[in-house]
């Protein structure tokens, strides 16, 4: 597999992922703990050493599903959903650290309810991510919204998405986690990069053109 040499070539301390391949690579709920504990580790609460311990994560456990792929263990229809359950729990981990940084920054949003703590954000994955199909090399194409009527609420998912959106497409020392495409959301690359839930359902019903 020329994709795995041009890994290995790069990050060698993968070869150990390889020589030891599993059968089986670990479910959604088993990825996200994984994730959790390795992040647990980083003792300096550094950004750019979350981001690169989340790419690590990423690479290895890529690298596993090559490796069953390869060893005749996994079928191609397994293999795009053990690829979509590493991409969703990298995006969920993300929201949770960018929500942190906002959060430590800002302050927490206080919503139209008046209650201050929650994340009224939601992530939607379109494309291959949407439909379980993702590649070894695919990219997210992904959609942000907010279900918030407080008046800061737009200013303050703005920013969520654009340091979530950032995170996953910097360059660290081990690469870049993935490539994003948020021209899908309403009015395209002119429109709000995030949406209030009501107007997007609304775009949906009366503008959006039919596929």
């Amino acid at each position: 597999s020329p994709w795995v040499v041009e890994l290995l070539s790069r990050y060698p301390v993968l070869l150990d992922e390889l020589l030891r391949p599993l059968k089986q690579p670990p479910l959604l709920p088993e990825l996200r703990s994984q994730l959790q504990r390795q992040l647990l580790r980083s003792t300096s609460g550094d950004l750019e050493d979350q981001l690169g311990i989340i790419q690590y994560f990423k690479q290895e456990q890529v690298l596993n599903v090559a490796a069953a792929e390869l060893s005749g263990s996994m079928s191609i229809m397994k293999v795009s959903d053990y690829l979509t359950w590493i991409a969703e729990s990298v995006v969920e981990q993300l929201l949770q650290l960018a929500w942190q940084q906002l959060t430590a920054r800002h302050g927490y949003p206080c919503n139209q309810a008046g209650h201050s703590g929650d994340c009224d954000f939601i992530i939607i994955a379109y494309g291959k991510l949407g439909g379980k199909e993702l590649g070894y090399a695919s990219d997210l194409d992904l959609i942000f919204l907010h279900q918030d009527a407080a008046t800061e609420a737009p200013v303050n998912y703005a920013r969520l998405a654009q340091r979530m959106n950032s995170a996953l497409s910097s360059v660290t020392a081990a690469g870049v986690l993935y490539e994003t495409d948020l021209r899908l959301r309403p009015d395209g690359a002119s429109g709000l990069l995030v949406s209030p839930l009501e107007s997007f359902a609304t775009y949906q019903h009366d503008h959006a053109w039919v596929w």
